[in-house]
């Protein structure tokens, strides 16, 4: 799926956007008042991480990873689902640090 249609399909842009590697990563948080806030020393929207560890791991945002021909990489629900998707499979966790080398 294109970054495109992931636009369409929430209706916005994404509440917070970075890089790890090619990989451009996603956040949008949950309708509602249970999604967490980012911290406040969260790095500028646009940042590059250089770690997997350092992406933001906030409740209730879906974190989505683009490759770097914009199509979803991978997804999971932070703190909502059991599973990190990507398209070599799944791994059980909540959060991008969880997958296999080289998925991103």
């Amino acid at each position: 799926m294109p970054r495109s249609d992931v636009k369409a399909m929430f209706g916005q842009q994404p509440d917070y956007h970075c890089r790890f590697g090619l990989s451009e990563v996603w956040y949008y948080a949950a309708p509602g008042m249970f999604a967490a806030d980012f911290p406040a020393d969260t790095p500028a929207n646009g940042a590059t991480y250089e770690s997997l560890h350092e992406l933001p791991e906030v409740y209730d945002h879906v974190q989505i990873a683009f490759d770097e021909n914009g199509k979803v990489a991978a997804y999971t629900w932070i703190g909502e689902t059991y599973t990190v998707e990507y398209r070599g499979g799944s791994v059980n966790g909540t959060h991008f640090r969880l997958l296999p080398p080289g998925v991103l």
